[in-house]
């Protein structure tokens, strides 16, 4: 059981120095980050942290980010990986009742 981290942000611009310090806070064992628009599905790394969590592990992200069906997409997989997501803006943890409510008020919405 892993503590993974993923970290993203719009533009190569952008610094990620606070999701870094988040992700030490929750100390993590791997991160995977990249500076890719949310808005592009594609992303090599999402990918490659996506291939990488077990069942088990955790996922700790800055925010769920912006398009809802990516992120109910990426939450479908998470969930039949047995990936526990928590999301450090919106406070949601996914191993507790709350945490799962909110993602199915999430869904329901979209």
């Amino acid at each position: 059981m892993s503590k993974i981290g993923y970290i993203r942000v719009s533009t190569e611009h952008q610094e990620t120095a606070r999701q870094q310090e988040i992700m030490c806070d929750y100390q993590v064992d791997r991160i995977f980050s990249e500076k890719l628009s949310g808005a592009n599905a594609d992303r090599p790394q999402l990918r490659a942290m996506l291939d990488y969590v077990r069942d088990g592990d955790t996922l700790y992200v800055e925010s769920l980010g912006r398009s809802t069906k990516d992120l109910l997409n990426i939450i479908d997989t998470l969930t039949d990986k047995g990936v526990t997501l928590v999301s450090h803006k919106e406070n949601i943890d996914t191993n507790t009742p709350s945490g799962k409510f909110m993602l199915t008020v999430f869904a329901a919405i979209s």
